[in-house]
């Protein structure tokens, strides 16, 4: 392996794997110095595919060997190769070395961005770590760095895998607060998720929420809904969001009409 230190690059011709070598043009490995990872996408990207497509024998050995000449001031890291080295180890289930690694960074005197947290968050949630996610959330705030759709899902859904719905539906609210765009897919997530659980008047208050973000709950959001009202014997209410569905100009299906039939009879207003 060849490291040439300079202002500008760092350059990488090959990677030796138990005897073998590996190309990796250097080219992929130009990176600028002191942009954000917000700014510089592209180099973010080259860099990841050609990085992720080395065996992971090989992606471990140039890890370990890339530390070691930082460690050495040899190669002068930058933003976008910490973040292909963290998302890498975080894709691994390698959570812990991925945040080890975000110390070391910040160490450098490099200040981490909404992306490097991201990493870290989807990394602990996939665990179901969510003590480690608030920690890292909370942290990012601090430093005044703002979350955007994906932290939103990667929170959401961390909390969802764990069973803590309402954790997730106060984190829908705060994230409106901070004008961050929920995804339409999360809505639906979370609103099937909570019916699952018998949580119909949770449910109201997220359709609540889509509205406010200009987003229309579907015809099976509201059959969902529909079906847990009458689960949990709020007749009055599956009845009621017939109407607001048809006011919103959707036509109620087949299932749609069971429901409501089923609500009549438990009313015993068979004659409607």
């Amino acid at each position: 392996m060849r490291l040439e230190e300079g202002n500008f690059e760092v350059h990488v011709n090959v990677v030796y794997d138990k005897g073998v070598v590996l190309p990796l043009p250097h080219d992929d490995w130009i990176s600028k110095l002191g942009e954000s990872l917000a700014d510089d996408k592209e180099a973010m990207t080259t860099a990841k595919d050609s990085y992720t497509s080395l065996p992971i024998s090989a992606r471990d050995s140039f890890r370990a060997v890339f530390i070691r000449f930082c460690n050495r001031r040899v190669v002068p890291p930058d933003l976008v190769t910490y973040a292909v080295l963290m998302k890498d180890l975080c894709d691994q289930g390698k959570v812990k070395e991925a945040h080890q690694l975000f110390h070391r960074m910040i160490d450098r005197r490099f200040s981490p961005d909404t992306l490097a947290y991201n990493f870290l968050i989807c990394g602990y949630g996939k665990e179901g770590k969510m003590q480690e996610v608030k920690s890292l959330y909370r942290e990012m705030i601090q430093r005044g760095l703002s979350p955007d759709s994906t932290t939103c899902h990667f929170l959401v859904k961390g909390y969802g895998k764990v069973g803590m719905l309402l954790s997730s539906l106060n984190l829908v609210v705060e994230f409106q607060r901070l004008g961050v765009l929920i995804p339409l897919e999360l809505y639906s997530y979370l609103g099937v998720a909570l019916c699952k659980k018998n949580r119909p008047h949770a449910v109201k208050s997220l359709l609540r929420r889509m509205v406010i973000d200009g987003c229309e709950p579907s015809l099976e959001m509201y059959n969902e809904l529909t079906q847990c009202f009458y689960k949990s014997d709020g007749l009055i209410e599956a009845l009621s969001l017939k109407a607001e569905m048809i006011e919103k100009g959707l036509k109620p299906d087949l299932f749609s009409y069971r429901i409501l039939i089923s609500s009549l009879c438990k009313l015993h207003r068979t004659a409607k």
